[in-house]
């Protein structure tokens, strides 16, 4: 019932409002309050294809700001749109150092797939061993509605920017006529 009132409360945040940090980070502090996570973050793509961090919640680690690795997990989500979860960080070399320093023990990453497009990810990490491994719907879950409000922030800002648009060409318009009329 937890889980189920956390995502309807994520769908209302996603609903009230177009400001994409504030709603990407109520719904990064939602996963982190159901799943009981230390720390989430989203992160996007650029049209460049760089990462960039777009809100991160909880206990700061500092240590996760070592950038994702071309080869690393985040970058395979990024490229498969396949989710993926750590129920432990060995030091085994196939995860960021960052995370073992930080003493990371579990951590999901999910995909924010927008129009067929893996667009960003959704990381959640715990202090503790397997946090994540049996709630990964769950984790997906967050991640889809944090992708409907990139999805909606993109297109208010698209129409905001066409709107902007043709008040220029209105002005330029009425400007021409102006002109046009005094001339005759």
């Amino acid at each position: 019932a937890r889980e189920v009132a956390s995502l309807y409360a994520a769908a209302q945040v996603v609903n009230s409002s177009l400001r994409l940090e504030e709603v990407l980070r109520a719904i990064a502090a939602q996963a982190m309050d159901v799943l009981e996570a230390d720390h989430a973050n989203v992160a996007l793509l650029t049209e460049q294809g760089e990462i960039v961090t777009a809100v991160q919640s909880g206990r700061a680690i500092d240590h996760l700001w070592v950038p994702a690795r071309q080869d690393g997990v985040t970058r395979r989500v990024l490229r498969t749109g396949e989710p993926a979860v750590f129920d432990e960080v060995p030091e085994d070399g196939a995860h960021n150092p960052g995370l073992i320093a930080s003493g990371v023990q579990s951590y999901a990453v999910a995909p924010l797939t927008i129009g067929g497009k893996v667009e960003g990810v959704l990381l959640l990490h715990s202090l503790r061993p397997a946090a994540f491994g049996d709630r990964m719907d769950l984790v997906e879950a967050f991640a889809n509605q944090a992708a409907v409000a990139v999805t909606n922030a993109r297109l208010f800002e698209e129409v905001t920017r066409g709107r902007h648009g043709l008040q220029q060409l209105s002005r330029r318009l009425l400007e021409v006529q102006e002109a046009e009329r005094r001339h005759l």
